[in-house]
């Protein structure tokens, strides 16, 4: 019997990774056969959770089971969590100095409240001209609700007003904040 049984059956892996109250489960259509197309499915989940489609950044609700459409090659990855995220929040420093570094809060907003599994809050910061920063940006894990982090500013970055952006992985929850970079503190 399979852990996780999904109708009708096909030739796809199926993973499973625990983390604590947290539950992935992974599918992997296999190659196909020639004039294999998209196939509708029915996956049965070990157990009734706080779903959330990993890879579309959805929330699916409370339940026990999915029905979706899978597509050869095309993985499906599913969060269920004991909890609903509904929501997350992040606070950068209201002004920070160019060189220095940048506090930031992150807080994942739990119902029921509960203990909190493992998660991995991705950040990301857009300058004054709204282009995203990627040597700027960190994966957070963390398995608390709330988190501070440290981001260390270049001395020649640009004054302005800049963006903040946390995602957690799991949920797709995102939510943006804006801060003031000032220009770094002569000698």
């Amino acid at each position: 019997k399979p852990p996780v049984p999904v109708r009708p059956e096909g030739p796809w892996e199926i993973v499973r990774f625990a983390d604590a109250d947290a539950l992935y489960v992974c599918l992997l259509p296999d190659t196909p056969l020639p004039g294999e197309q998209r196939r509708p499915v029915h996956i049965q989940l070990p157990h009734r959770a706080f779903v959330y489609d990993v890879r579309a950044k959805q929330a699916l609700g409370q339940t026990d089971a999915v029905e979706t459409t899978l597509a050869p090659g095309q993985p499906q990855i599913y969060a269920l969590l004991p909890y609903d995220v509904r929501k997350i929040t992040v606070k950068p420093a209201a002004e920070v100095a160019a060189g220095a570094d940048l506090p930031v809060d992150v807080a994942l907003d739990l119902a029921p409240s509960r203990r909190c599994a493992r998660h991995c809050i991705r950040i990301e910061l857009a300058g004054p001209d709204g282009r995203t920063l990627r040597h700027y940006a960190q994966n957070v894990v963390t398995g608390r609700p709330a988190v501070r982090t440290t981001i260390p500013l270049a001395v020649n970055d640009p004054a302005g007003r800049w963006t903040i952006r946390a995602t957690d992985v799991a949920t797709g929850r995102a939510n943006q904040a804006a801060f003031t970079v000032t220009p770094a503190a002569s000698d």
